[in-house]
Order: C-alpha cells, then sequence, then structure tokens
C-alpha cells in the first residue's frame, strides 16, 4: 500500500537600487524535515560580499509569516563548532560584541555575522505568502570592508503536515507495509509560477545570487533519492547541539546537500519514502493463520475420528 505526500513551494530573491556588484549574495538553505509529530523547519542564510552596493534585498516565502515568527540565530554563530559545521571550513571567532556583531576569520578573508536587527528586516504579506525586506543601506559602511553574513530561522508547515497527515487507509490489508512517497519541489525565481506581485519585481535576466547551497537533514527511517545529491553525510550531533531547532528531536540524522550556481533560477526536486509495517495487516494475517491452523487441526481430527469408527 502506497500513500503520497506533495508539496510545491516557489521562494524568490531579489534586490533593487543597485549599482554595478563584484559578485551577487550566497544563498543557503536549510530544511529540516520533522518526522512524525516533529515539526519541520526552514533556515535560510545570506552572504553578502564587500563592497556590495545593494539598497534593499528582498526574500519571497510562500506561507503567512509575521515578524515574530522569524527566528534570528545570530548568537548561534558565536560557538566555534556551529560556524565550523555550516561553512565546513576551519573558522575562528575573534570578536563579538553583544547584539552588534559576530566577527569570524577564515581562509584570510574576515567576515561579520550580523542581527537581523542591524539590517532593519520588515515583514510584509504577499498573497498566501510573504516578503521579507533587507535594508542594506543600514551598513553600507561594514559592506566597504567586510563581508556581512545573516541567517535566520521560519516553521515549515507544508512540510509539518504531510510528515504528520495520517492516511484512512493506513489500516487497509492488502499489504504489510505502509510505502509513504514523499515529493519536495522547491522552485527559486521561476517566473511561471511566482504571485503577480513578486513578478513585476523580478528581472528574469538579472542574476540576483551567485550560488545557491540546498540541505536537507532528516530522520534516518525516511530514505532520499540521491541520484543528484552533492555531498551526503551522518548530522554530527554534537556539533550542532546549539544550532538544530528545540522542536528537532530526531537522532541518526542523514545530511543530504545539493549546490547551484551560475544560474539566474533553479529549482531542487527532492524524492523521499517511508516504509513502515502496517500492523493491522500483521494483526489480520496472524489472525488469519491462526483460525487457518485451528481449522485444519479441527478438520484432521474429525477424519481421524470418522477412520477409527
Amino acid at each position: 500500500m502506497i500513500n503520497y505526500g506533495y508539496v510545491d513551494s516557489d521562494f524568490a530573491f531579489w534586490y533593487k537600487n543597485a549599482t554595478l556588484n563584484l559578485r551577487q549574495p550566497d544563498i543557503h538553505l536549510n530544511l529540516w524535515v520533522g518526522y512524525n509529530n516533529e515539526s519541520s523547519f526552514i533556515d535560510i542564510g545570506i552572504r553578502f560580499y564587500k563592497e556590495m552596493k545593494i539598497r534593499k534585498y528582498f526574500v519571497y516565502v510562500p506561507f503567512e509569516v509575521s515578524l515574530s515568527d522569524v527566528e534570528d540565530l545570530f548568537e548561534t554563530f558565536s560557538y566555534e563548532d556551529v560556524v565550523q559545521g555550516i561553512f565546513n571550513k576551519t573558522c575562528e571567532v575573534i570578536r563579538k560584541v553583544s547584539g552588534e556583531y559576530i566577527e569570524l576569520s577564515y581562509d584570510g578573508e574576515k567576515e561579520k555575522i550580523l542581527p537581523l536587527s542591524q539590517l532593519g528586516i520588515t515583514v510584509s504579506r504577499c498573497g498566501q505568502g510573504s516578503i521579507l525586506c533587507l535594508n542594506l543601506k543600514n551598513i553600507k559602511f561594514l559592506l566597504k570592508t567586510t563581508n556581512i553574513y545573516v541567517r535566520w530561522r521560519l516553521s515549515y508547515l507544508a512540510l509539518s503536515r504531510i510528515m504528520k497527515k495520517r492516511q484512512l487507509r493506513d489500516f487497509s490489508i492488502d499489504s504489510p507495509y505502509i510505502m509513504s512517497n514523499y515529493r519536495y519541489f522547491f522552485k527559486i525565481n521561476e517566473i511561471r509560477s511566482l504571485p503577480l506581485d513578486v513578478k513585476g519585481k523580478i528581472n528574469s535576466n538579472t542574476k540576483y545570487f551567485d550560488k545557491i547551497v540546498m540541505i536537507l537533514v532528516n530522520n534516518n527511517k525516511i530514505e532520499i533519492n540521491t541520484e543528484n545529491c552533492y555531498k551526503i553525510r551522518v548530522l554530527e550531533e554534537e556539533q550542532f547541539k546549539n544550532y538544530k531547532p528545540n522542536k528537532y528531536t530526531g537522532s541518526n540524522s542523514n545530511v543530504y546537500q545539493w549546490h547551484i550556481s551560475n544560474s539566474n533560477s533553479c529549482n531542487f526536486l527532492i524524492e523521499a519514502q517511508l516504509r513502515k509495517i502496517n500492523w493491522f495487516s500483521v494483526l489480520i494475517y496472524f489472525l488469519i493463520i491462526l483460525m487457518t491452523g485451528l481449522f485444519t487441526d479441527g478438520l484432521f481430527e474429525c477424519i481421524k475420528d470418522y477412520i477409527l469408527k
């Protein structure tokens, strides 16, 4: 027996009022896929390179968000093990000014992690989704000398719903297994499927990001199609204990990573499958076998008594 779950999500990243840039921002997306009764989350990180002259940067997410729903991950970057795990580099936290910035050093470069409050983040409704606006005019003096990085976390209700949904057919007897197939389709700056208010703001010939790194973390009970993965590993639980969501309690999690670069838009199709025992079917099979055995024994005894007479 097979059940299906499907999420089709459209995200968008763009800027306005910009002059010529030496390099476009990097986008980091982390999906925490909750299993059973756990919640799912998405982390969004953006690296703005020094000497950029972007005034405002916008992010569209395909669900309703209020400012109180945005969890700033700034403080987690004060842990060197977390920073090294996220960037996969030998990083050193060389300075922290509470509430203002955390300064890192790696690869001979310096980078400042900023709280979202430094960018004057605002959130507005757009159709069924929301637009988050980062005001880079507030930090233009910092961008003259260093890279800037911000990261935040949102609850991803669409993923949570399909992982928690109970199927009535779970109680059928046509199979000893229940196989749930999931398809996560994430589209980024795909003009045709975005809301009209967002379409009008994006130029399809403009590159609004340099590279996108998509990471999915999930319980190892869920099997992911790894055909197009760039990298697969087991989550380093100890290293990320100060970073992973409080409501994500899954242990023995697997990490899947995809890379996209040199593109104006992109999409990720992630296929997953969960296979579990259908205990109702197993019970029915056991009862059928038991009843068959009892009937056979009774029939044998009747035949034996008849012959002996």
